[in-house]
């Protein structure tokens, strides 16, 4: 093994570490914002772009009353959330831009944290999106940090 590959193994809790800080300092806000928009009446929430999953196994850890599963289409971000299993929140490897991909009728509500960020095509999956969930369904959408 090169050098350079045991730097990055002895990162690994660094960089898990400073995660799990991202997810700390947003949080409280993100989740206040997402209670003012009534978000908190979902209960089978579709969190786009999930990554780590971090976030997300917060939200559900405080939520234990809804149903979550995030879906990201990098196999290795999956791999590493389904690593610790929790009982309302499941990961799910698709493409949200494929629209056979995903059942979008079973969600009363949306979380896209960053995601709109990385496509190009942000409105006709918003489109997409409203025309296929279920009737009155939330979107809430973070595109940038807030003060």
């Amino acid at each position: 093994m090169s050098e350079s590959s045991d730097i990055w193994i002895d990162l690994d809790p660094v960089i898990e570490d400073q995660l799990n800080l991202q997810v700390t300092i947003a949080y409280d806000r993100h989740h206040q914002f997402m209670r003012e928009t009534r978000f908190d009446d979902c209960k089978q929430v579709l969190d786009i772009g999930t990554g780590n999953g971090l976030f997300l196994r917060r939200l559900a850890g405080d939520h234990p009353d809804k149903s979550f599963v995030g879906v990201d289409k990098r196999q290795h971000f999956l791999d590493r959330c389904n690593l610790t299993p929790m009982k309302n929140i499941s990961f799910c490897l698709a493409d949200v831009q494929d629209a056979q991909a995903i059942k979008l009728s079973d969600f009363d509500g949306v979380l896209m944290r960053y995601f709109l960020l990385h496509v190009s095509n942000a409105r006709d999956i918003l489109k997409n999106l409203k025309s296929k969930l279920k009737k009155g369904a939330h979107i809430c959408e973070v595109a940038q940090e807030f003060r």
